[in-house]
């Protein structure tokens, strides 16, 4: 899955011109930038919900829950282009799976800066493609 998202995106960005008349308008790549639109959308609405599961994950100590939503949610992250906020969700789950609360602990306090980073790069990234935002 992830290697799709990411063949769609890359389409989208690199592929993808636009259209100015019916005739030069390609087909499977304008889907694609579309599927990319709503992957992104997707994930722009569904992440604050997300990392406020993680904090209440992290709080509750639940470890195994923990490193499992870190992980998806770095997965996605590391698909549309966000290394930051992936590679701290994979400092927590390593932090989780090893059963670290202080270090937990330090990375959940870190985490709401790296959620609007990411949420302002995609954002900034569809209005730069004429996609809204």
């Amino acid at each position: 899955m992830a290697r799709e998202v990411f063949l769609l995106l890359h389409r989208a960005v690199f592929g993808f011109q636009g259209c100015r008349t019916s005739s030069s308008l390609n087909w499977p790549d304008f889907r694609a930038a579309l599927g990319v639109r709503a992957i992104i959308e997707d994930f722009l609405r569904d992440l604050p919900g997300r990392a406020d599961h993680l904090t209440s994950l992290a709080n509750a100590g639940q470890a195994q829950e923990l490193a499992r939503l870190a992980h998806s949610i770095q997965g996605i992250g590391l698909s549309l282009g966000l290394a930051e906020l992936a590679g701290h969700c994979r400092a927590i789950e390593e932090a989780a799976n090893s059963a670290d609360a202080p270090r937990i602990a330090h990375l959940i306090q870190a985490l709401p800066g790296l959620v609007q980073s990411g949420e302002r790069g995609l954002r900034e990234w569809l209005v730069a493609q004429g996609q809204g935002g």
